[in-house]
């Protein structure tokens, strides 16, 4: 059964660069080398430049987990657990 993420990050204005700048090249490194990857895709708003949504989709949750504990994710787990940013995960199975 496939999984599905929705991850939704807000930070404070003065920190949207910097979270872009970590997000993007680990949307590209984790397309192309997380098993189980069907999509992984952020968008920035355009309205609000610190808010973020990243969608996941991962064809089994062994997939998702081993994504999670990959060592390319050590140093964003520390930036988006930082203070002043907030975030939302939202999981849905089909």
């Amino acid at each position: 059964m496939a999984v599905n993420l929705a991850v939704e990050m807000t930070t404070d204005p003065a920190q949207a660069d910097e979270l872009a700048r970590a997000l993007i090249p680990l949307a590209e490194q984790t397309r192309a080398e997380d098993a189980g990857c069907e999509a992984y895709e952020l968008f920035r708003s355009v309205e609000r430049p610190e808010h973020f949504v990243l969608i996941e989709r991962w064809t089994t949750a062994a997939d998702l987990e081993a994504h999670i504990a990959a060592p390319h994710m050590e140093a964003i787990r520390a930036l988006i657990g930082a203070p002043g940013v907030e975030r939302t995960v939202r999981r849905f199975e089909d």
